[in-house]
Formats: C-alpha cells, structure tokens, sequence
C-alpha cells in the first residue's frame, strides 16, 4: 500500500471510530507502528488529526462523540495518575458521584479497595467494575443513552441522583477553553452531569491535556463553578482568567 493510500486509510479509519490506538491502525492496516506514526505526524502537521499519547484523533472530534472502548485507551497512563490523586481527597464515610467518563472510570478502579465510601454513579462499566468490590454502589438508574450506551440519563436518572446529597462529584468533560469554559458533545450526559454537580458539596474536574483549547457543543459549566481541578497541564498558566476559588493540582 502507497503511503497517500495509507493516510487515506488513516482518516476513513478514524472518521468510524473518531479515535484510535497506534496499535489499532497497525494492526488494521498490516503495517509497522513506525510507519502509522510517521503518518500520523504528517496528517498532524496538516491540521487533520490531532496525536495524543498513543494515538490519534480527527481534528473536528471535539463536537463527536467517542466510544468508551476508545476513550479509555486515550491518555491512559495520565488518567490513571489523576485517578490516584482523586482517591486521596475521599475520606472515610464519603459519598462520591461518578460520571461515565473514562477518568472517572479510573478513578472507581482506584477506589475498588475502599470499603468505607459510597458510590453514586451514571456509568455502566463503573457500575461492572465495583460489583466487582466491597463499595457500596447504587446506579442512577435511567435511560440507556443511545449515543453513549455506557451511561445513564433523563428524568428517573434525575430523580435518583436527588435522593442523594454527595460529598464529592468527580467527572469529566471533553473539552475545556481559556476561557474557563467546560463543554461535551452529548446533551443528555450534559444534563444528568449538571444534577450530580448540584448535589454534591463539591465537584472534582479530572482534565487531561487533551481537552484543552477546544469547544464542544454543549455547555457544562465555568470552572470557576468547581472546587477542585486535577491535570497533567499547568492549568492557571493556560487560563486567560483564573478563579482564586479553585484548588488547581498539577499531577
């Protein structure tokens, strides 16, 4: 296969998945890792993709949604860096709202040895991984959203996050701007993400590097709305404004 029919391959590839491993793309189109990556970085340097730690995305994937078989590929090694500093703020006897993204995911996995919290989560896999641990776990309930089918929204999801009052709401977003701004590509997970956030005592951004500088569709909230901001980046340095009520942590 010519290189020009390679890229082609790259981007019809990632136009399905939105994202994929190195790995993935090797293994799809039968040739080296080296060669993919090269391609990648060419196609980057184009401004069609956007590369990120072990992969690649398409550059406009911010306003698309990406499944969780994929997300949780992506930035792997710093999700689970900002998961190991989350279980650090949970206390003894706390109540957690998850959501259904990738960094939360990692999060519940560092907090499957915990017996002593409780956890509130809108996530399928979440709710798979900790029937696997001694962590009290309720599901919200809810409708399976079609986009996403590994989280749960609309009214009964609404409902059940009411009956409960968190100490902590810990979740993700895809994108966040300099100006403060948070946002999502997928409207029902925007909204049942605004009624964990409401009612929880304080809420906990888990933001890899990938997701800054872009906008998405939706608009989840001002981080100047949280409490705490966990990052790989140097966060206040990439903000044009920074809110002096928030605990930034670079990990």
């Amino acid at each position: 296969m010519y290189q020009s029919e390679r890229k082609q391959e790259i981007l019809s590839i990632l136009s399905e998945c939105t994202y994929a491993t190195v790995e993935d793309l090797a293994n799809k189109l039968h040739i080296s890792a080296s060669s993919i990556r090269r391609d990648l970085s060419e196609l980057a340097s184009r401004g069609l993709v956007v590369r990120s730690y072990g992969g690649a995305e398409l550059s406009n994937s911010q306003k698309r949604f990406v499944p969780f078989s994929a997300r949780r590929h992506k930035n792997s090694a710093v999700k689970r860096a900002m998961a190991e500093t989350a279980e650090t703020f949970i206390k003894s006897g706390d109540v957690v709202f998850l959501d259904d993204s990738s960094s939360a995911y990692f999060t519940a996995e560092k907090l499957c040895t915990r017996k002593d919290i409780t956890v509130v989560t809108t996530s399928v896999d979440v709710l798979f991984l900790l029937s696997q641990s001694d962590v009290t776990t309720y599901s919200a309930g809810g409708l399976l959203n079609r986009e996403n089918r590994t989280c749960l929204t609309g009214s009964f999801a609404d409902s059940i996050i009411r009956k409960f009052h968190a100490d902590w709401c810990i979740f993700s977003v895809k994108s966040l701007d300099a100006g403060g701004v948070l946002s999502d590509c997928v409207e029902p997970g925007v909204a049942v993400l605004n009624t964990m956030m409401e009612c929880a005592e304080k809420t906990m951004f888990l933001c890899d590097s990938s997701k800054l500088g872009s906008r998405s569709t939706f608009v989840q909230c001002n981080i100047s709305d949280l409490d705490v901001v966990l990052s790989n980046a140097d966060i206040p340095a990439f903000l044009t404004s920074l809110p002096e009520n928030v605990q930034f942590v670079q990990v």
